[in-house]
């Protein structure tokens, strides 16, 4: 790899926005992390985004194991050159109605839409600061519509829509970048607007302005 180039760890990476946001970050020059529990998935898109030419890298973790994630964070940094932003895009998005919850698994769902963020914090920091990096977190609808048959989702999507701007101000005084965009629509190959390209195309754009907390798209 040549150590000139920055890298972009892709957390919760598949099909849709993750594989958007690797196709276009790499067409501008950055290697590829991606992290999912999904070997197979991972597998298939490192060949997809082989073959258009950008090194790509993975890890399968559960975000939920702190001590398995947290290695798999530090595995895929020992692995690229200059990890310079990470890219959070995993929720809840089965559908489950709020009344079918138990306690654990509510806890569980919030620990999978809003707590890996602060494992990748707690286990990046250091790194991203020293390259003036920072964090892109997916948020959506949900926060402005919340649904009791996507309960959790619906929480987490409010939490990004309340943490990222938090984020943006303390990362700025270390010099770093945090923000969210905020999706308004169901993403699929076919959508007008809504497609991994056109998604990772507002990605871009939001790490290279790195001026605002939160972009609705």
């Amino acid at each position: 790899m040549e150590h000139t180039k920055k890298s972009i760890i892709i957390v919760g990476a598949g099909p849709g926005i993750g594989r958007g946001v690797a196709e276009k970050f790499g067409t501008e020059g950055y290697n590829v992390g991606l992290i999912s529990r999904n070997a197979k998935s991972l597998e298939t898109l490192k060949e997809q985004l082989e073959n258009e030419g950008i090194v790509t890298v993975y890890a399968t973790a559960d975000v939920t194991n702190i001590e398995a994630f947290s290695k798999a964070l530090r595995g895929l940094n020992e692995k690229l050159p200059n990890v310079t932003v990470v890219h959070y895009n995993v929720a809840p998005m089965a559908p489950k109605h709020l009344l079918s919850y138990d306690t654990e698994s509510f806890i569980k769902d919030l620990h999978i839409g809003l707590g890996g963020i602060i494992t990748v914090i707690n286990t990046l920091f250091g790194k991203l600061k020293v390259n003036k990096g920072g964090l892109l977190l997916t948020g959506g609808g949900f926060a402005d519509y919340p649904s009791a048959d996507f309960a959790t989702t619906s929480i987490a999507k409010a939490g990004i829509r309340n943490l990222a701007p938090q984020l943006f101000e303390a990362l700025k005084e270390e010099g770093m970048y945090a923000g969210a965009l905020e999706i308004f629509g169901e993403v699929s190959e076919t959508a007008e607007r809504h497609n991994p390209k056109a998604i990772g195309e507002q990605f871009f754009q939001l790490w290279q302005n790195r001026s605002e907390a939160l972009v609705k798209y």
